[in-house]
């Protein structure tokens, strides 16, 4: 997948409930797509809260964030204010854009299995609960992260599985960063 061109749309829907296409809106700079696995995920809430942290230098490397949810406009809109986002929150409810990327779906057991739900616990007391609205998402799909180059080439792929496992941010960063290194 790494290397690989989008050659599709992707579809999705913005606060206002509008269509759009992500590869047109961010057309020629680079972006990072996380795709959560459910709103409700205390431990895909806590790479979200650490992205928040590392967004001023995802800006310095002339990156867009993007946060791609499945549930509806109004549902993302929401999610944005009550965390404080300062990037965008667009909603997939057909979940084609976790499709396009190989965002699959895990076993019971990668979700909710003991160790998950001990890390999910933990959270809760450190404030980062968990809660499941399974009329609008999959309790089952996992969540990722996607780094578009400006040619709109995947230049960082990861599924979380287990649901907990993510790369540190700067990992991604350190990707973005090093091209700009070498043109100074």
């Amino acid at each position: 997948m790494l290397g690989q061109s989008v050659e599709r749309s992707l579809l999705v829907i913005d606060e206002t409930d509008q269509q759009l296409d992500l590869l047109q809106r961010y057309q020629n700079r680079s972006m990072l797509l996380m795709l959560m696995r459910h709103l409700g995920c205390g431990l895909c809430r806590q790479q979200l809260y650490r992205l928040r942290d590392y967004q001023q230098r995802f800006a310095n490397a002339d990156c867009e964030i993007a946060i791609i949810t499945m549930g509806d406009a109004a549902m993302a809109k929401g999610f944005r204010q009550l965390n404080q986002l300062p990037f965008a929150v667009y909603s997939d409810p057909k979940q084609q854009v976790y499709e396009a990327f190989e965002i699959g779906q895990g076993s019971l057991w990668t979700v909710a299995g003991p160790h998950v739900l001990a890390r999910q616990m933990l959270l809760a007391f450190k404030g980062i609960p968990s809660s499941v609205n399974l009329a609008a998402e999959s309790i089952r799909r996992l969540g990722g992260i996607v780094l578009l180059n400006p040619q709109a080439e995947i230049a960082f792929h990861h599924v979380a599985n287990p649901i907990h496992r993510y790369p540190p941010w700067e990992d991604i960063l350190h990707l973005l960063e090093q091209p700009q290194q070498r043109a100074a």
